[in-house]
């Protein structure tokens, strides 16, 4: 996964000046919107990813930016159905905040940060729906179970 800060930020946008602030839109305190803000310091954003995380049952608190990367590429290099799990959701997570600060900019519509948090989980639901030939471990049916997906009847191997 390739996590190099490429997205628009607003203080990428206010260095070529097609902005004229660069305040974060979805904490409203005034902070700087950068990649490091955005992504999990914005009390929005970090509100997001910690319920998610705690659907994972990973129990504790976003990190910043730089230390959530390090913390997830150490902890995402497998295969099992936890890391595909972990995986998907800082995908879902990072785009769910990027649509929900995008339709604050250009729409001034936003949901609250629980309400986006459930819609993040119907997604990462969702895409567990499709996967088949999950491994019947315990740890396996206790995920799927979290999510509140059916554990696939006829399995033996992982693919997701």
């Amino acid at each position: 996964m390739a996590m190099q800060g490429k997205l628009a930020s607003k203080d990428r946008l206010l260095k070529w000046s097609v902005v004229d602030n660069a305040t974060c839109v979805l904490c409203r305190n005034g902070a700087l919107e950068s990649h490091n803000h955005l992504f999990f310091d914005c009390t929005f954003s970090r509100a997001v990813w910690k319920e998610i995380l705690q659907r994972i049952h990973i129990h504790r608190g976003p990190l910043m930016w730089e230390d959530e990367k390090k913390w997830f590429l150490l902890h995402s290099k497998g295969k099992t159905i936890r890391e595909s799990i972990l995986k998907l959701s800082l995908d879902a997570t990072v785009y769910g905040v990027w649509c929900e600060r995008n339709m604050m900019i250009f729409q001034q519509k936003m949901m609250e940060a629980d309400l986006l948090g459930s819609k993040i989980c119907n997604n990462i639901r969702d895409a567990m729906m499709a996967w088949r030939n999950i491994n019947s471990t315990q740890e396996n049916k206790v995920l799927f179970r979290a999510w509140g997906v059916p554990f696939p009847r006829l399995s033996s191997t992982v693919e997701v």
